[in-house]
């Protein structure tokens, strides 16, 4: 156990893993930046469930990939949270550090939810002042497949794939680096709250850092960029 999840439990009865002591005798609130609350919203599920359901499915013994297709067959999880549970019980059981993939390199994600409609925020981010909110390019920015940007923090990249309304994915470098990093924004529509306020989440999620010092600095990056942009979205005309 690397102390990513914050957890109480007591030693097993006679050194043997059981599914039901397991589901007993642990309260798990949270493992990385994930809390149990969060989990159990998004899936059904807590993490002390979770993490029972997938030992007792001997998934410490199966690859980052299976345990995906099986949260995806078994459980009929989305992509988000098939990778995301995934994440959190192979950090859990000490196979990675949080935010660390298969490869060893490094994501951040930085996300909040925004009271406005899915289509409104989409619209906002790539109006000039939206786009000055979370990107800040040199020059025009068009949204269509391979388009070539730079920014005026000095990284360039292209768009590699979009969804309009729903998600952007960009190649995103340095000339320092000699290697490509990955961002990736996401829209996501939600139900009304139950007064009947319309809202939705926004997403960033940088994939292919190589330290942890880069994953702190782009984390702070994206967490104001949300800010920013909920901040925008949401000031009185």
């Amino acid at each position: 156990m690397n102390g990513a999840s914050k957890i109480r439990s007591t030693p097993f009865p006679g050194g043997v893993l059981n599914f039901e002591y397991l589901m007993s005798a642990q309260t798990i609130r949270k493992i990385g930046r994930v809390t149990s609350v969060s989990v159990a919203k998004g899936t059904g599920r807590t993490w002390q469930q979770w993490i029972a359901i997938l030992t007792e499915h001997g998934a410490a013994r199966l690859s980052h990939q299976k345990i995906v297709a099986w949260l995806a067959s078994k459980y009929k999880l989305g992509p988000w949270w098939q990778q995301g549970v995934t994440h959190g019980f192979e950090v859990h059981i000490g196979r990675r550090i949080d935010g660390q993939n298969q490869k060893g390199l490094y994501s951040t994600t930085a996300t909040k939810s925004i009271p406005v409609s899915s289509s409104a925020l989409w619209k906002f981010l790539f109006s000039k002042p939206g786009l000055e909110a979370w990107l800040a390019p040199l020059g025009p920015f068009k949204l269509e497949k391979d388009f070539v940007y730079e920014t005026r923090s000095g990284h360039y990249g292209q768009i590699r794939t979009y969804l309009k309304g729903t998600r952007l994915r960009l190649s995103f470098l340095h000339p320092d680096w000699g290697r490509a990093t990955f961002l990736n924004l996401l829209v996501v529509s939600r139900k009304p709250t139950k007064t009947g306020k319309t809202h939705c989440l926004i997403v960033f999620t940088h994939d292919g850092l190589r330290t942890v010092a880069e994953k702190n600095e782009f984390h702070a990056r994206w967490r104001a960029s949300v800010e920013r942009v909920a901040q925008m979205t949401t000031k009185p005309c």
